[in-house]
């Protein structure tokens, strides 16, 4: 998964870059921006910056004792991006322009008729013989009705998505605090591995002692000393199986819904918490399909009406919302100084508040 990160926000900064409106310097900027990391986990300098904007790895290859080899691993640029870069990077090439590619379009319903938002690009052009590309948002107007109105306006691109972004910026929070939920959240999957194996362990048990019922139930009913079922009766037999066989059946259930070794609840806790931290850069920087499954798993059911965009958080991230809010609050009420017993209160208050562990299980999604 990190791999895959990784590479998503390499591609995006080489993006940035192919257009030719970004320095190095601000290049350099807009990799910290985004999370782009050295090995070392310091942010990456302008000589690093360079050396990547030049090294043909990114096409598949790599450099050895001086030549260059084709390598096993992925290309991330082609040939022909690679050399424009250079080109870029030369001042041979101004770059390509980056066409905004509407992430949102056909996710999101109109609030008054109920048809699909898409997106346009107009070009305006002046008198003095220059144009402008204006990007923006609307409702398609269009159903099986061709005499339906609908009276809503267009809205540009920027402020769409800057509403929902706007959203996403209420899930960030300052990495010290970030790490104190995750603290919270590894004790929640420990604890729930735990209880996991113990449940399987006293569900076997109970298995078993259910088995041997049966067992001793079918050695009674044909041990020469019942012949005459004065021990137990066939409709004994048969009305004590039963009821052992739908126990059996429901412990065999209950077992299979259990994984000892598991807590996937708790893992999609730390995956999600992870993902509403760094949404927020990420949308506003990621590319149309980054922005589009961004979108759809932070938030369901968008409208868009009188110019607001309208949808729900999703279960878990409205959870992260609320904790970090609290949490925000607490933050603001013992500054500006904050004291050793502050601090320790703090970070327990950190861990309750943003992760809702065990004991709020009967307000998880069902299914």
């Amino acid at each position: 998964m990190k791999i895959e990160v990784t590479y998503n926000l390499l591609r995006n900064l080489f993006d940035f870059a192919l257009t030719g409106n970004y320095s190095v310097e601000a290049l350099v900027r807009k990799a910290k921006e985004i999370g782009i990391r050295g090995k070392n986990g310091n942010p990456i300098c302008k000589s690093r910056m360079h050396k990547h904007l030049r090294d043909p790895f990114y096409t598949g290859r790599f450099i050895y004792t001086g030549k260059i080899y084709k390598g096993q691993h992925p290309a991330m640029l082609t040939d022909e991006e690679f050399n424009l870069l250079q080109d870029i990077l030369d001042g041979k090439s101004k770059g390509r322009q980056r066409k905004h590619d509407f992430a949102l379009k056909g996710i999101i319903k109109c609030g008054e008729c109920n048809y699909c938002i898409t997106g346009e690009e107009q070009t305006k052009k002046y008198k003095n013989g220059s144009s402008k590309v204006f990007s923006y948002y609307r409702c398609t107007k269009k159903g099986k009705d061709e005499n339906k109105k609908c009276n809503q306006g267009y809205l540009a691109t920027f402020k769409l998505e800057g509403q929902f972004n706007s959203e996403l910026s209420q899930l960030e929070l300052d990495q010290k605090f970030a790490d104190w939920a995750f603290e919270a959240l590894e004790e929640t999957k420990d604890k729930e591995s735990s209880i996991n194996r113990d449940s399987y362990e006293a569900l076997q048990a109970a298995l078993e002692g259910v088995n041997r019922k049966i067992d001793n139930l079918t050695s009674l009913i044909i041990s020469p000393g019942n012949s005459d079922g004065s021990l137990l009766s066939n409709q004994e037999f048969s009305d004590r199986k039963r009821g052992l066989l739908i126990e059996k059946e429901e412990i065999t259930n209950k077992l299979s819904k259990i994984d000892p070794n598991n807590s996937e609840w708790a893992e999609l806790g730390k995956e999600s918490f992870d993902f509403a931290l760094l949404a927020s850069k990420r949308f506003e920087n990621g590319l149309s399909d980054d922005k589009r499954i961004i979108f759809t798993t932070v938030g369901s059911n968008p409208i868009l009406l009188d110019q607001n965009l309208k949808f729900q958080l999703r279960y878990l991230f409205l959870r992260y919302k609320q904790g970090i809010k609290s949490t925000k609050d607490e933050i603001k009420r013992l500054e500006p100084k904050i004291s050793p017993s502050d601090q320790a209160n703090l970070k327990n208050f950190v861990k309750s508040s943003i992760w809702c562990g065990q004991e709020d299980s009967n307000l998880r999604p069902k299914g």
